[in-house]
């Protein structure tokens, strides 16, 4: 009898014949065990293998926005992007800008600007020949109003486009919605939400070239800004029709001669 009773001490009493840290269980004991965590791991490489299939389909589109604000209506910008048709793999389009912005009031602003794009072809990155070269100018009018804690901006674009394929007009209407959902930490973090559609027209048929829409977030600290955020675009052509996500990743910073007051949501950038 003190010998049974030695050995029982000898398990935790939790554990039983059936479970598998029982080492006197049979295999028969072990399966119901073995079948849970092959289950468990099967669900696991499922999952891991959907994010990377989504990841793969994924394009990148990186944006630097700096700008330099020379006083509290005149404002100078600058701004590169590099983008990817797959995730940091096939580059095929950057471009680099600049320009200025003007606020006429707390609610209208005007902007002008020229840039530089250049599109490669698909299938390698920066393939070569080049699938478009372009200089392009543009003239923008700028609106925004709130709702309750909604921040909404109209930008009315004009675009002048000087391009490897002949000149060509395009107009843009983007409307963004901006909402601040928290602030933390000592050194002041704000999290917004945010989110904009935008429609590309031209003068000639079929009118319709582009929608392009984006949902994500806005991080801020003081005069420097980030936003992760996915990114739809359609675009028509008479022959063919593509849609393509992105995922994008944008920094900002503003700088000034002295210290000047933020605007109470981030600037969206140029795009």
């Amino acid at each position: 009898m003190n010998k049974n009773k030695n050995k029982a001490l000898a398990f935790p009493c939790c554990l039983t014949k059936t479970q598998p840290s029982d080492p006197s269980g049979k295999f028969e004991d072990w399966l119901p065990t073995i079948r849970m965590n092959l289950k468990r791991h099967a669900l696991l490489f499922l999952a891991l293998t959907f994010q990377f299939a989504l990841l793969a389909q994924l394009g990148t589109w990186n944006v630097l926005h700096l700008r330099w604000q020379q006083s509290d209506n005149l404002t100078f910008f600058c701004e590169a992007q590099l983008r990817s048709l797959s995730f940091y793999d096939e580059f095929h389009y950057h471009e680099f800008k600049g320009g200025a912005n003007y606020r006429l009031s707390p609610h209208f602003s005007l902007t002008g600007g020229l840039g530089r794009y250049d599109t490669y072809m698909a299938g390698s990155s920066f393939r070569t020949p080049k699938s478009n070269e372009e200089l392009r100018t543009w003239l923008e009018l700028g609106m925004r109003n709130t709702l309750g804690k909604i921040n909404f901006e109209h930008r009315y674009r004009a675009e002048q486009r000087f391009t490897s394929r002949g000149y060509r007009n395009r107009f843009r209407y983007r409307l963004s919605a901006t909402v601040p959902v928290t602030s933390f930490g000592e050194k002041g973090y704000e999290l917004f939400a945010s989110v904009w559609n935008e429609v590309f027209l031209t003068n000639k048929a079929p009118y319709f070239e582009r929608n392009r829409f984006f949902l994500g977030t806005i991080l801020r600290q003081g005069k420097y800004s980030w936003n992760l955020g996915w990114v739809r675009q359609f675009d028509y052509r008479l022959d063919d029709e593509i849609g393509r996500s992105f995922l994008q990743i944008g920094w900002q910073t503003t700088l000034s001669k002295g210290k000047k007051p933020l605007t109470t949501v981030p600037e969206v950038e140029e795009n």
